[in-house]
C-alpha cells in the first residue's frame, strides 16, 4: 500500500477536505505538546461540528472533556488536527475555545495523504478533463442523461469522476461500464471499468452549500500508455503554470 501525501494551498480545496470531514462525521484528533514538557502530549478525539469561510468549529466527543476543556487545552500554545479524510493534516496557534467548542481559523495550508494501491494524481480543480462512457441500458432510463463527466483523479488502475445526484441514480455499485473516451482520445473497443464506491459530500463555496457526488472506478485494463503520459503531461504542465503564475 503506497502513502501520497501533497501540500495543499487552494483555498477552495482546503474548504473542500474540512467539509468531506463535516460529511462524513469523522473523527478528529488534536493534540497538543507541553511547552514546559516535550515528552507529555495532550490527545483528544473531536467532532467538525460546524465550518464557514473563516473557521472551523471542533468540539471533543467524550462529554466529560467537554467540560474540562479549557483547563486540558492552552490556548497559548500551537494545537495540531488530524482528520481521517485523505489524513488531513495541519497546525494553529490562533484559535479560541468558547465554551465547548474549539473555534480554528480557516488555515491557508495543509497536508493531505492518501492510502493507494497505485499511484493516483489528482486533477486540479480548473482543469477540465472529461471521461466519455458508452450509451448502456444503465443510462436509457432517460434521454437527456449524461454520459461524459469531469474526472477527480486518475492512475494506471483507476479513475474517479464528480457527477450530481440526478447523474448518480444511473450507477449501481459493482456494475461495469464501458468508457469510449478519455480526455477526447479513444479507448480499445469494450474497455470496461467497475464502480468501486459512491460518496455524497457537501461543501462550502461562496457561502452556499454544494452538494457533490464522487464515483470511483477500478480498470478492467491498465489504462493505455499514450493516454495515461498524455494525463501525466497535463497535470505535470497545469501544476508549473501555477508555481510560475
Amino acid at each position: 500500500m503506497k502513502v501520497k501525501i501533497r501540500e495543499v494551498t487552494d483555498q477552495n480545496e482546503i474548504i473542500k477536505a474540512f467539509s468531506h470531514l463535516y460529511t462524513d462525521r469523522s473523527k478528529v484528533l488534536l493534540w497538543q505538546t507541553s511547552k514546559s514538557d516535550k515528552t507529555k502530549k495532550t490527545l483528544i478525539y473531536c467532532e467538525l461540528v460546524s465550518i464557514d469561510q473563516r473557521k472551523i468549529y471542533l468540539t471533543p466527543f467524550n462529554a466529560k472533556m467537554k467540560n474540562i476543556i479549557r483547563k486540558t487545552i492552552k490556548t497559548t500554545n500551537k494545537i495540531f488536527i488530524r482528520g481521517s479524510y485523505n489524513g488531513v493534516l495541519f497546525k494553529s496557534s490562533d484559535f479560541v475555545i468558547n465554551g465547548e467548542t474549539i473555534e480554528v481559523p480557516m488555515p491557508d495550508k495543509i497536508l493531505l495523504s492518501e492510502n493507494r494501491r497505485s499511484d493516483r494524481f489528482p486533477i486540479p480543480e480548473n482543469l477540465y478533463i472529461y471521461v466519455k462512457f458508452q450509451n448502456t441500458n444503465s443510462f436509457t432510463d432517460s434521454k437527456n442523461q449524461r454520459s461524459s463527466f469531469k474526472i477527480f483523479d486518475f492512475g494506471q488502475q483507476g479513475i474517479s469522476i464528480n457527477m450530481t445526484k440526478k447523474d448518480s441514480h444511473y450507477f449501481e455499485i459493482n456494475n461495469d461500464y464501458e468508457i469510449s473516451t478519455i480526455n477526447g482520445k479513444k479507448l480499445p473497443k469494450s474497455f470496461k471499468a467497475t464502480l468501486i464506491y459512491q460518496k455524497v459530500h457537501t461543501y462550502i463555496k461562496n457561502a452556499k452549500t454544494q452538494v457533490l457526488f464522487k464515483a470511483g472506478f477500478k480498470l478492467k485494463d491498465p489504462l493505455p500508455d499514450e493516454i495515461y503520459q498524455q494525463l501525466l503531461a497535463l497535470t505535470d504542465q497545469k501544476e508549473k503554470n501555477k508555481k510560475t503564475a
